[in-house]
């Protein structure tokens, strides 16, 4: 499956570099960016080797961050929020090396926007508009969606100056559209394919410019919407020990050179963690869940220690050391699927010479990982360098000892495959 995906996608040449991603939304901005938050994080971003630095959801709108969303629809700046411009911004970010991104949720329009259309360039059921969320669900088969939104996107680039735009949706429109169809089910599918007629436009339109699909992490895990989308937020996980548990399954869905993983080692207790905390173990933990995938590095690095920073540099490097190598393997499954709270997880990436495999350790005392008959040769760990984890190859299988709630990745050499 993972070879039939590569010989079908259609991905954009401008992402073909593999890019590291800094975002700045989980576990820092979250949906109040300000121009002053950003410009503190850009140079330590860029000194800890990101490629592209996103700003999120808030850049526009000007609205308090906790109840942004029934006023997207817009998709002008924030004077509020980037007194000098969101061009001014893009322009610092690009100073540092890197390109600039920013965020949209295309399909649809807040409720308290101001924002109108005509009655069928929304998805209706019943008579009605559906509301979600306090958002209305554009129809793509509409003129003046496609052109309003194409205004959208040529603003942001044009204008803004975003090379990386994040394609965002966070609800469910549900069972579709009654609107010119004879059926919800129908009208929902012409209204899909007419969003992603109109998305490949903008591709096409902008072939520099790398559109990433998120949908609130991966809730379009389908390959009529991933062949077109060189990378894919997996999810929007916020505790960074359950994400092994999705990263351990996603590449059966997914290629490996376009899932993108959060890394956050700086919790902001927003969520259930308390806030300012990172243990080096944490830290480690969050470098190896991106390093599988893409990397979407993320949270204030400024709060980080300076070997706690070095270990952060360590993992973008050694994933960026890998994107040969993830462009042609395939994955690897030695315990089957993950379940949530399962007290080891595994995943592994190889080719005909070798198997990087990423070790989480929540409760075990030793990790025994069978190869499955793959002929190994030779293992050691290779990211973090200075892991205390101790590996060895006995039987059919790799051992693994290695502290609990930590995390490794350990290279095996394989005898060629014939």
């Amino acid at each position: 499956m993972t070879l039939y995906r590569r010989d079908t996608a259609k991905f954009s040449a401008a992402d073909s570099g593999l890019p590291v991603i800094f975002n700045e939304y989980m576990c820092f901005s979250w949906d109040s960016p300000d121009e002053e938050r950003t410009r503190a994080l850009v140079p330590v971003a860029a000194e800890c080797g990101a490629d592209v630095y996103v700003i999120d959801c808030g850049w526009h709108d000007e609205v308090d961050g906790t109840k942004i969303y029934p006023y997207v629809g817009k998709w002008r700046e924030s004077k509020t929020r980037y007194p000098h411009g969101v061009k001014n911004i893009t322009d610092y970010i690009r100073s540092f090396g890197m390109k600039a991104g920013l965020w949209i949720e295309p399909e649809v329009v807040g409720s308290l926007s101001g924002e109108e259309y005509p009655e069928d360039a929304y998805i209706r059921t019943n008579g009605r508009r559906v509301l979600v969320a306090g958002r209305y669900f554009l129809d793509y088969r509409h003129p003046k969606v496609r052109r309003r939104m194409s205004n959208a996107i040529a603003r942001m680039v044009e204008e803004y100056g975003a090379q990386y735009i994040k394609v965002d949706c966070n609800q469910d429109c549900g069972v579709g559209t009654e609107v010119e169809s004879d059926s919800c089910g129908e009208g929902l599918e012409q209204t899909s394919e007419a969003f992603w007629k109109w998305l490949q436009e903008q591709r096409e339109k902008y072939p520099s410019v790398i559109f990433e699909s998120c949908a609130s992490g991966g809730m379009r895990i389908d390959w009529q919407s991933l062949r077109v989308s060189s990378v894919m937020s997996a999810s929007d996980q916020v505790n960074y020990d359950k994400f092994p548990y999705i990263i351990a399954n996603i590449f059966s869905a997914v290629l490996p050179e376009q899932a993108a993983f959060w890394s956050y080692p700086v919790i902001d207790g927003r969520y259930e963690e308390p806030a300012g905390r990172q243990t080096d173990s944490e830290v480690v933990m969050n470098m190896v869940n991106a390093s599988m995938g893409r990397m979407h590095l993320a949270s204030d690095l400024k709060k980080l220690t300076e070997r706690q920073r070095a270990w952060v540099k360590e993992g973008v490097a050694f994933a960026k050391s890998q994107n040969g190598f993830r462009r042609r393997a395939v994955p690897f499954l030695p315990f089957g699927f993950a379940k949530f709270g399962d007290k080891k997880a595994a995943v592994g990436l190889l080719d005909e010479n070798k198997m990087l495999l990423a070790v989480w350790n929540f409760d075990e005392e030793e990790i025994s990982v069978p190869l499955n008959g793959y002929g190994a040769t030779d293992c050691s760990v290779v990211y973090p360098q200075d892991s205390g984890a101790i590996v060895d190859l006995r039987g059919e299988a790799l051992h693994v000892h290695m502290d609990k709630k930590t995390a490794a990745i350990i290279e095996i050499k394989l005898r060629r495959q014939r």
